[in-house]
């Protein structure tokens, strides 16, 4: 039985020497994360939104966080109960993102779930104060700050105005892993998070 023998490559393309590899991308991916990162604390704020441009300088991350994306938004739904009910709801769903639809409304949710640490916070649009609920729209991650009231849990900065202090009623999140360590509020630690210190 005769030996293959590897043949070393002559070429001049990154792609086909060592520092071409994933592993050689990534550890630019990495210098350039050590230049920039905001460090992770109960006010997400400057980190979610330096996670969510961070993601788009390293393309496999990019494509992966792409598809799960895409994915999420094309998810089928249904709902059960009484007709009426159903047919009020569904519209509202469909009318999503004030009346972008519910797929526009789930591409942005899926995407603050997966590259910022605060995740996805949806307002719940009310019928007059604690009224019933006609409608739901996303809200920017990276201006919202948990406080840790009860009565205010979520300061909302929005860009052409004050801040806003909403109560549990005026919104729902839903995040990855929320923290159980008291002065982080319930924070969140995203996809992007882990895959940067996996990668570190």
């Amino acid at each position: 039985m005769t030996e293959i023998q590897r043949v070393k490559s002559d070429s001049q393309q990154p792609r086909f020497s060592a520092d071409g590899s994933s592993f050689g991308a990534a550890y630019q991916w990495l210098a350039l994360d050590e230049i920039q990162q905001v460090p992770y604390s109960a006010n997400s704020m400057q980190r979610d939104a330096w996670l969510r441009t961070f993601w788009k300088l390293e393309p496999r991350l990019a494509g992966i966080v792409n598809a799960v994306t895409l994915i999420d938004s094309n998810r089928g739904w249904s709902l059960i109960g009484g007709r009426n009910q159903v047919r009020r709801y569904t519209d509202i769903l469909h009318a999503a993102e004030g009346g972008q639809g519910w797929r526009t409304f789930s591409r942005k949710s899926s995407l603050s779930y997966w590259a910022t640490d605060m995740g996805a916070i949806t307002e719940v649009g009310r019928e007059g104060k604690a009224g019933p609920l006609r409608a739901i729209y996303h809200v920017d991650s990276a201006r919202c700050r948990l406080t840790g009231r009860i009565d205010k849990p979520l300061a909302y900065y929005p860009l052409m105005a004050g801040m806003q202090e909403w109560g549990p009623d005026d919104f729902f999140r839903v995040c990855s892993l929320p923290s159980d360590d008291e002065q982080y509020n319930g924070l969140g630690y995203c996809a992007v998070s882990r895959a940067l210190e996996l990668t570190r």
